[in-house]
């Protein structure tokens, strides 16, 4: 039976390298990220998103999120909370 996992910032620091580690264990892996992961596997389907509008996927097993920033890279606490708390929430809705 195939397992279906869901990575939202698979293109990040932690999600770029949970990736491949997925991949190997036998994971069907739907990659969401801002860019392509430049990864070519065929159990790996990649999907760009801006994280606004995440576009409608199957079901999942499991959803695992990556999403994260420093409060220097966002430059405002508003910013972070942007990233830390909305874009995890839009990825569970």
């Amino acid at each position: 039976m195939t397992r279906r996992l869901l990575l939202a910032g698979a293109t990040g620091l932690v999600g770029s390298r949970a990736l491949p580690l997925l991949l190997d264990q036998g994971w069907q892996v739907v990659a969401l990220g801002r860019r392509p992961t430049g990864v070519t596997h065929p159990a790996l389907t990649d999907v760009q998103t801006d994280f606004r509008s995440i576009p409608q996927q199957p079901p999942a097993d499991v959803a695992v999120s990556a999403l994260g920033t420093t409060i220097r890279a966002a430059g405002s606490q508003a910013a972070l909370r942007a990233v830390e708390r909305v874009l995890n929430e839009r990825v569970v809705q």
